[in-house]
């Protein structure tokens, strides 16, 4: 019933094919936007940055993660990205179900290393930089990794699969303290943050109050907006009209729906607010915004 509980939060996208769930992608930020909404899904995710930096929320701790830097998001953890000051950042991002690593129930090797790992219950670095022991080692895997996969020349499901074994022992081995189990967030707190985000993202087109978001949490108000702020790094309100104006995005691309509905379809009901929060999220305006994205013949 929990899982049904967050599916507004988590991402219902399929990585790959069901039948070798791993894949790559490549993205640039802003394109179509310049930051997307906190979200988690079931695979785990590597990103490597190679050109400019990036503001990236990793379960509810804030990074600027910089060219040739590598961030490694678990499986279940909650994370979003937003675009840095006015850098442009580009990126390839990795993402693969944690079944391919597993053979069986009873394998050791998963029981002692890789569903700790997985679980949070090993600690190790959310952003591996230079600095960081084994940097250039998971570096070339990674870069290797996404050769193989682009190529994809004869048996490159076995090389990847291996690749990413060796990930992971590089993860493990180099970077993180094995004999810590202390997790680094509490589950109590990310279940909080879940809860009002998925709250926020099933009622965003409705006038959304602090005061019921509060109660969500037994919170009195001024605790949980100083709460969010804390664990998300932007205001609960920032982050309403954040989600609010990616939606309208998707409306002024995807749809011939008048701006004015398009405000008001998203909960922001005056339409020249709603510019003006376009305008600064987006550095256009939601006309011209339609002009450069608008996917309708």
């Amino acid at each position: 019933m929990e899982s049904q509980k967050y599916n507004k939060l988590k991402e219902n996208v399929e990585h790959g094919d069901f039948t070798f769930p791993y894949i790559w992608y490549y993205t640039e930020l802003p394109d179509y936007y310049t930051s997307f909404p906190m979200h988690w899904h079931e695979e785990m995710e590597i990103i490597n940055v190679f050109e400019g930096e990036m503001n990236i929320n990793i379960n509810l701790t804030n990074h600027v993660i910089h060219k040739g830097e590598i961030a490694v998001i678990k499986p279940g953890e909650l994370h979003s990205f937003r675009q840095y000051k006015n850098s442009q950042c580009k990126f390839l991002s990795l993402l693969f179900h944690p079944c391919l690593l597993y053979n069986n129930l009873s394998d050791s090797t998963a029981m002692r290393f890789i569903t700790p790992f997985f679980e949070n219950k090993i600690t190790g670095p959310s952003i591996i930089i230079p600095e960081t022991p084994g940097y250039q080692e998971i570096l070339d895997n990674v870069d290797r990794s996404f050769e193989i996969y682009d190529q994809k020349q004869s048996y490159y499901e076995l090389e990847l699969k291996a690749k990413l074994f060796d990930l992971i022992y590089l993860i493990l081995s180099r970077c993180c303290t094995s004999d810590n189990y202390q997790k680094n967030l509490k589950a109590s707190t990310s279940r909080n943050i879940k809860t009002v985000i998925d709250y926020i993202q099933a009622n965003y087109n409705t006038c959304i109050s602090i005061s019921r978001l509060a109660e969500l949490l037994n919170l009195s108000e001024h605790y949980f907006m100083r709460y969010f702020k804390v664990h998300i790094g932007i205001t609960c309100i920032e982050f309403i009209n954040d989600y609010r104006l990616n939606m309208a995005a998707k409306l002024l691309s995807e749809t011939s729906k008048p701006i004015n509905e398009i405000g008001t379809d998203v909960g922001i009901t005056n339409i020249s607010y709603f510019n003006r929060l376009f305008k600064k999220k987006f550095n256009v305006t939601p006309k011209e915004y339609r002009f450069k994205y608008h996917k309708i013949e």
